[in-house]
């Protein structure tokens, strides 16, 4: 297969020669053979989806896991720029490999030891993109309300008019079947389950934010994805704060009732 398209073999698949295994089981590492995407094949779909409608060139990924995703969307949309960040250290050495063999590094930039909720970190891990607005984030991160809070005010504003913030597994808090699963095997649970403030919340205080489209033009819901369209205001990067958004009134219908 060339031109980036995907070949789908179930839960495997083939971009560039290069082969991905979309698997949920943390036990499942990235090779030099093989790499590993630990989502389930309809959120990774969904994130596809989303970068083709976009036509997105200019991504920022939070989250690098076992460096999939990473490297899927580098041979699949062929970004003028995608910078992806985690907060672990150990480099995947699969996917710098990938970068220097075929020739990605002025394009493709993984960097480690980053915090999804320090500004200054992500700001300088941003660095290589310039000052061009992006097309799109795609928050694959911690889950955690507060971390996810302070990526989405620092980054939404860079968004391009008509960019995307899309947050996966937002919907952890909510799921009884995941809930009874975290409860009866909490170690394979750690990770995916954050615990703190819902994520949830975050999803209505975005869908609140949307009284004011020129920010918040739309915002799109499902399992997979909470897909945050930026309207067309002139936002300041340096001071633009979500909660800012929210009216009195949006805010006090969040408030817990006891």
């Amino acid at each position: 297969m060339g031109d980036g398209e995907l070949a789908w073999d179930g839960s495997r698949l083939r971009v560039e020669g290069t082969e991905f295994l979309v698997a949920v089981f943390r036990g499942d590492l990235t090779t030099d053979e093989r790499f590993v995407i630990w989502k389930t094949r309809p959120l990774l779909e969904a994130s596809l989806r989303l970068i083709d409608r976009l036509g997105a060139k200019r991504i920022v990924e939070l989250g690098i896991a076992q460096g999939g995703s990473a490297a899927l969307f580098a041979l699949h949309a062929r970004p003028d720029q995608l910078v992806a960040v985690d907060l672990a250290t150990e480099r995947i050495g699969p996917l710098d490999r990938l970068i220097e063999t075929r020739g990605l590094g002025d394009r493709v930039h993984a960097v480690y030891g980053v915090d999804q909720s320090d500004r200054h970190a992500l700001l300088a891990a941003l660095a290589p993109m310039g000052p061009e607005p992006l097309d799109l984030v795609l928050d694959d991160a911690s889950h955690r309300y507060d971390e996810t809070l302070t990526s989405f005010d620092l980054l939404f504003p860079r968004l391009r008019p008509g960019g995307v913030y899309a947050i996966e597994d937002w919907d952890w808090a909510h799921h009884d079947a995941a809930a009874d699963l975290a409860a009866a095997d909490p170690e394979a649970a750690a990770g995916w389950w954050p615990g703190g403030t819902a994520l949830t919340r975050l999803a209505f205080e975005l869908t609140l934010a949307t009284a004011d489209p020129s920010v918040v033009r739309s915002v799109q819901i499902d399992r997979h994805l909470v897909r945050v369209t930026r309207g067309p205001a002139v936002l300041d990067p340096h001071t633009f704060r979500l909660h800012d958004h929210v009216s009195r009134s949006g805010a006090a219908l969040l408030a817990d009732p006891t």
